[in-house]
């Protein structure tokens, strides 16, 4: 399976995106950052991206990206491992 970063600009302050949340935990996942989670998924990014857009606003921004080895973090211990332990 395949490693993706999601990240997410919620422009609606105040609005409940528990379900965009509850989504992104359903999977094997990594909450790398407030609005940045790395999942788990063995199909492509628009997959992943049209499954997600329908709990976001249409004013909202969502990035989705498949995972590569070539990543760098600094002071991210349990993500870092995460990454590592998926082969990454």
């Amino acid at each position: 399976m395949a490693v993706f970063i999601v990240a997410y600009d919620l422009r609606k302050p105040g609005k409940d995106y528990g379900e965009l949340i509850r989504q992104l935990e359903s999977v094997p996942s990594c909450h790398a950052q407030g609005s940045v989670w790395l999942i788990e998924h063995s199909g492509p990014s628009n997959v992943i991206r049209d499954t997600l857009r329908y709990h976001i606003d249409s004013n909202d921004v969502l990035f989705v990206d498949r995972v590569t080895s070539d990543w760098g973090g600094v002071n991210m211990p349990v993500c870092g491992k995460w990454l590592n332990d998926h082969g990454l």
